[in-house]
């Protein structure tokens, strides 16, 4: 069986544990509601926006989709626009 003076050591190790875990847990408590105050502001911007914050993804699709059609429809136009210039210069 532990003496008195080991048991003193093991609870006087354990207090300084708990309190580095405590002080720990507060930290990370903070961080957490940091991060909930950032996606709670980023929610409101992307709403202010006019976007609705669970459709991004389809709306990213659709403006890629949207940047596609464009480009190929200026390259098209710019294709056309060369070739008059080409006959011309003839």
């Amino acid at each position: 069986m532990a003496d008195l003076e080991q048991i003193r050591e093991r609870v006087e190790e354990l207090s300084r544990r708990h309190q580095k875990a405590s002080e720990r847990k507060s930290k990370m408590a903070g961080k957490l509601e940091e991060k909930k105050a950032e996606l709670v502001q980023l929610k409101k911007e992307i709403e202010a926006a006019g976007l609705n914050p669970k459709d991004l993804k389809a709306e990213k699709a659709r403006l890629e989709e949207e940047i596609e059609n464009l480009i190929e429809t200026f390259d098209k136009e710019l294709s056309q626009v060369e070739c008059a210039l080409e006959e011309y210069e003839r």
